[in-house]
């Protein structure tokens, strides 16, 4: 996965000191979820399915 795109992000916590008692802030990475789902591909396949589907026939007439 490109990390360009969807980056680690950085993260700030508080770390507690038990001798002071006192707390430090501290940065970390966290790594992000890159899952590769082609939600793309499903939308247009959808949307084709709707443009060139037979239409639905009614079997009930108004009078």
């Amino acid at each position: 996965m490109d990390r360009t795109k969807r980056r680690d992000r950085n993260v700030l916590y508080e770390e507690a000191d038990e001798d002071d008692a006192t707390t430090k802030v501290q940065s970390r990475t966290e790594s992000v979820a890159r899952i590769p789902v082609p939600f793309q591909k499903n939308i247009v396949s959808k949307a084709v399915s709707f443009l060139f589907g037979t239409p639905v026939k009614s079997l009930h007439r108004c009078p």
